[in-house]
């Protein structure tokens, strides 16, 4: 079985804190020290995926991302700052940014979650033009949701902050797409995060049990009456909350597929 290829690209003062070593272990692993030295790998290596690691570089290796990313737009990225990071997503190109500290666990989790499907895989589904890559459809939970909880604080209002929850392992995962998956938190986060009153709590809580994962969300909103409540499960049902003096509120019900996958 051919291991992925990655290409990290770290500062020169990154050797005693390198994350090459843990990669390595993974997956097939090259190393540059610089934009130029990456550009380069990428023409001869051939990378599966980019790892820029720039909690160790003297910049925050926005440049680097932006410069790599038109010359392979293909190949994903995962982008890494130092605590305190000031550049975006969208400033670095990165499909995925990860702030320091984290653990190597949680990096080479994030790095398998971009890793392209093979075309020789076993679990790629065609039918006509269509291809579906069976691989590809599981996140791991606790990664996924705190990069949601993550991402999601530039929406808190002043005082709210979201207590995350979560009864489960490191390695815990489950069988969805996962932009599904960051979508249904979004939609469950935002709405909290939009009817909850300022300098209130907003609790995320998943567990993950035997055979499904439950996901709670506890706001401090206006709530939903307890007739429409009976509804909230059906596909696409909207509940009608505009009441006299009280903001209008609407929550649209989705049907999300999702199986927990059990190793053996």
């Amino acid at each position: 079985m051919l291991l992925s290829r990655i290409l990290l690209v770290e500062g020169k003062r990154a050797i005693k804190s390198s994350f090459r070593d843990a990669i390595g272990k993974k997956f097939d692993v090259a190393v540059a020290s610089s934009g130029n030295e990456a550009s380069a790998l990428i023409l001869s290596y051939k990378p599966d995926v980019i790892v820029c690691d720039a909690t160790h570089m003297r910049t925050n290796g926005e440049r680097i991302c932006q410069r790599l990313k038109k010359m392979a737009p293909n190949i994903p990225l995962v982008h890494c700052l130092k605590e305190g990071g000031d550049v975006t997503q969208e400033l670095s190109m990165a499909d995925e940014v990860i702030i320091h500290p984290f653990t190597s666990r949680k990096l080479i989790n994030r790095i398998r979650t971009v890793i392209p499907a093979s075309e020789t895989d076993s679990e790629v589904v065609r039918e006509g033009d269509i291809s579906l890559y069976l691989g590809k459809r599981s996140v791991v939970v606790k990664d996924k949701a705190q990069q949601v909880v993550d991402e999601i604080q530039v929406l808190l209002r002043k005082g709210q902050q979201i207590n995350f929850d979560f009864q489960g392992t490191e390695e815990d995962s489950i069988k969805i797409d996962p932009q599904i998956f960051k979508n249904i938190l979004i939609n469950l986060l935002s709405n909290a995060i939009k009817y909850s009153q300022e300098g209130k709590e907003i609790v995320l809580g998943i567990d993950m049990l035997a055979q499904e994962m439950k996901v709670r969300v506890k706001d401090n909103g206006m709530g939903i009456s307890e007739s429409e409540q009976v509804h909230i499960f059906e596909r696409f049902f909207r509940a009608d909350a505009a009441r006299a003096g009280r903001m209008q509120r609407s929550c649209l019900s989705r049907s999300w597929p999702c199986h927990r996958r059990l190793d053996p």
